[in-house]
């Protein structure tokens, strides 16, 4: 088994390198004032996926970039419009996530060592796929699947809850309107956390530590579909199986386990106590977890053994299901495919009983 991840470890660093080794040529091709397109060569490795299959062969074409819709670890992501084949007639919307102007030799780093997390990958439903990549303006950018409904933490906010007025008696005896959230279907909630597992199932599979896992780090595609995005913290575990963190890295201190926080351990095993904090964040509907918690506090909540406690829109279940994940111990936490499973069961059980209903 350790001589088979090896020779696939030698694998994707020797075309890692071919590929870098021709992106530091620059092509004159790759822009050309007589065209308002771009052409670059896709950078992926052959996935099941036709969408993204993107080998030797295939090459992209940029027709235009447009507005920035997002920002990453240490990029900033634009809409634009591409040709994803030859034989495409029409483009298609595509995100290129590049890097700001003022980047430095480290935060170029970071993003190869996203793209090459990417490469390693490879394609799933439920992970954002990748066209391809181009050293553009001098600078490197990752072109990817575009997710027209955005961030599933705004989704959460804007879409999943909205006030209900209704009025209650105050403290003092007078009438009080107040809003209340108005919680949406709970089986497309679990549909998310469902989607979610099954992505980070995959990154389990190839061994890859997210070590950024939240709602805010989802996307969401036409359906909704759930897909894990945002790769800048994430690190391969090929070797340790587990990741001791750098100082100098940002990492989100209240989606770390108790072991990341506390010694700067990180295994995929963190990566399932950052998927108990997004189930919070499902059914909080975007809420803040430990709001107005310092990291200090948060370590001293960690010694404690102290757990959030369960959401009011939140069934049993699911509830169970984060304190699992938030096992002290993380060789008890269950793994990303257990998960599915669990969440799987679950969301048939609420069908069942919708039906009868």
């Amino acid at each position: 088994m350790f001589g088979l991840f090896g020779r696939r470890y030698r694998a994707r660093r020797r075309l890692l390198q071919r590929y870098y080794g021709k992106m530091n040529t620059r092509d004159s091709t790759l822009h050309s004032p007589a065209s308002d397109e771009v052409r670059l060569s896709s950078a992926s490795t052959t996935s099941s996926s036709v969408d993204f299959r993107c080998g030797p062969r295939h090459s992209l074409r940029i027709k235009d970039i447009g507005n920035m819709i997002g920002r990453g670890a240490f990029g900033q992501v634009y809409e634009a419009n591409a040709y994803i084949t030859s034989h495409d007639k029409e483009p298609v919307k595509v995100a290129v996530k590049k890097l700001k102007d003022s980047a430095t030799e480290e935060e170029i780093r970071n993003l190869r060592d996203e793209l090459e997390q990417m490469l390693n990958v490879g394609s799933h439903p439920n992970i954002i796929g990748l066209f391809g990549s181009v050293f553009y303006e001098g600078q490197c950018c990752i072109i990817m699947e575009y997710a027209e409904l955005g961030d599933l933490l705004t989704y959460l906010k804007t879409e999943c809850a909205f006030p209900l007025q209704y009025v209650r008696v105050g403290s003092d005896g007078l009438m009080v309107e107040q809003s209340a959230p108005k919680v949406e279907d709970n089986a497309n909630l679990m549909m998310f956390a469902w989607q979610i597992s099954k992505g980070m199932g995959h990154l389990e599979m190839h061994r890859v530590i997210h070590r950024d896992l939240a709602t805010r780090n989802c996307l969401l595609t036409k359906g909704p579909i759930a897909k894990v995005s945002d790769f800048g913290l994430s690190k391969d575990a090929y070797e340790l199986g587990h990741y001791k963190r750098i100082q100098k890295d940002r990492v989100p201190f209240k989606w770390l386990s108790p072991e990341a926080l506390l010694w700067g351990q990180y295994s995929s095993k963190s990566d399932v106590w950052a998927f108990g904090v997004l189930l919070w964040e499902l059914y909080t509907f975007g809420g803040t977890p430990y709001p107005q918690v310092t990291t200090e506090q948060l370590r001293e909540l960690h010694e404690y053994g102290y757990r959030m406690s369960k959401p009011p829109a939140c069934p049993d279940q699911l509830y169970r299901i984060m304190r699992a994940c938030w096992r002290g111990d993380p060789r008890q936490r269950p793994s990303f495919r257990q998960l599915e499973e669990t969440l799987d069961q679950l969301i048939q059980q609420t069908r069942n009983m919708n039906l009868l209903q």
